[in-house]
């Protein structure tokens, strides 16, 4: 994974469903500015969290947001 200029800090968030795990990883800028590294839509809800892994797409309606690709 390539990291964008001026991010100092990454997080890993995750969003456990009935039916999927969503895993997003972010870059954060020293001015707060967010860079989705990467998302992930994982089928089958914690259960199956471990055995399966599928990529999604992502999109964000915040205005500091930017994907990075």
């Amino acid at each position: 994974m390539q990291i964008p200029e001026g991010v100092l800090l990454i997080t890993v968030s995750i969003d456990v469903q009935a039916s999927y795990v969503a895993v997003l990883q972010a870059g954060w800028t020293e001015e707060a500015e967010v860079w989705m590294l990467d998302y992930e839509n994982i089928d089958g809800g914690h259960a199956a969290a471990a055995n399966q892994r599928s990529s999604g797409p992502f999109g964000s309606p915040c205005s500091k947001t930017r994907a990075w690709s």
